[in-house]
């Protein structure tokens, strides 16, 4: 078990073996939630993508692109 301490800033360090357990790099991003009473930090891996936007910026270009002639 590994343990850490929250600073006066509410800054918390992960102990470099967790870090290396779990591939996390200086700049991740977590997610945070607290369930039964216990703070869950989830590493945001990729990128978050609103499908209805791209879908409508996809429709709007649909047909503008044109192929050179052979």
């Amino acid at each position: 078990m590994h343990t850490a301490s929250l600073s006066s800033k509410g800054q918390i360090v992960i102990p470099k073996a967790l870090r290396s357990e779990l591939n996390l790099a200086a700049g991740t991003r977590f997610a945070l939630s607290v369930e039964a009473g216990r703070l869950v930090l989830e590493p945001l891996r990729e990128p978050e993508f609103d499908l209805d936007a791209i879908h409508a910026a996809v429709e709007a270009l649909s047909g503008c692109l044109r192929r050179k002639a052979p």
